[in-house]
């Protein structure tokens, strides 16, 4: 017959093990690898959306894409190349001030959440959208603006594939030097000032809680023979929402460079900004998820059963060392 110790000790004993199955699972759950092969061509294409300003004027900046589009972005009716002041109103300062503290994380306390400042990102961008169409129709209406800079923005759908962003002095500046030895004299002592402002640069659709490394970035020249470097490595990312809505975007980190161009010296090349980007082969997968009453009620009862049933073990056994310990003493005892 079974003693009540010993049906103790049995419903111990599956208390924690079924204790030990529960967290090793909940474990696993966390740490599970999904691979998968996707073959589904409309997934292949991303739209890359562009918002930068170049404080060089339009007619001297060609601007192309070397391995996705072998073509003009001038051409393209997606991108537009539009001439502004590249000093910003003191309103216009401000939120840009605001735009690249929300990039570096420097947001105030009373922001908790991604989603609320990436709401606070697109009203930035929004405003400063007002503010570079304000600067253009002032530019254009009046002849004696100021008008030193280049806004490229718009947006292309690309493959993806490895391709090169370039902006740089047109072609069609050197074949008008050829004709005037002195404009092309005048123009190389001048140079290009290549410093620029990024608003935005990121690829797929924005979703909250994704802030792009390049928005809200400014690169100031301080040589007018200055070569800018950006090296972007994009990782596809699949995101699911509690409803199971399945959005495809992309993120991204990036290393950048300066170099002077000085060919006496060895340093050869072009003066511009290149952008080079490569997709990583592989796809991070974000599903949001959350925890229902029922589940966290049972979690905690799981809980405080599993502090019972592990308390219970511990007592067992001790009363099994103390029994073990009497039983050697009287055998000792006996002999």
């Amino acid at each position: 017959m079974i003693s009540m110790y010993n049906l103790r000790e049995c419903l111990t004993f599956d208390n924690g093990k079924n204790l030990l199955y529960l967290s090793w699972n909940d474990w696993m759950r966390f740490l599970k690898f999904a691979k998968a092969s996707e073959w589904n061509t409309a997934l292949h294409m991303l739209t890359l959306y562009v918002d930068l300003t170049v404080a060089t004027k339009c007619e001297y900046l060609a601007t192309s894409m070397d391995g996705v589009k072998q073509k003009s972005l001038a051409s393209s009716e997606e991108i537009s190349m539009v001439p502004v002041r590249f000093k910003l109103s003191p309103d216009a300062q401000l939120y840009w001030n605001m735009l690249r503290n929300v990039r570096e994380l420097h947001v105030p306390e009373r922001l908790h959440h991604l989603s609320e400042r990436n709401s606070l990102g697109f009203e930035i961008w929004r405003h400063l959208h007002e503010f570079a169409v304000d600067r253009q129709n002032n530019a254009s209406s009046t002849e004696t603006a100021i008008v030193d800079a280049c806004r490229i923005h718009g947006y292309f759908l690309m493959n993806k594939l490895r391709g090169k962003l370039r902006i740089k002095f047109k072609e069609t500046v050197r074949l008008e030097a050829v004709s005037n030895f002195f404009i092309f004299a005048r123009r190389q002592n001048e140079g290009f000032n290549f410093s620029h402002r990024i608003e935005k640069f990121g690829f797929g659709p924005r979703i909250a809680g994704i802030i792009n490394p390049l928005d809200g970035f400014q690169k100031e020249s301080f040589d007018r023979r200055d070569m800018f470097y950006y090296y972007i490595q994009v990782v596809p990312t699949k995101i699911t929402d509690l409803n199971g809505m399945e959005t495809f975007t992309s993120q991204y980190s990036v290393t950048h460079k300066r170099r002077i161009i000085d060919h006496d010296q060895g340093s050869h090349g072009s003066c511009g900004i290149f952008i080079y980007f490569d997709f990583a082969p592989m796809m991070v997968l974000i599903r949001k998820s959350k925890t229902s009453l029922f589940v966290f009620a049972l979690r905690i009862c799981a809980i405080v059963g599993g502090i019972f049933a592990c308390t219970d073990f511990i007592i067992a056994l001790m009363d099994l060392f103390y029994s073990s310990t009497k039983r050697c003493k009287n055998s000792v005892g006996i002999i």
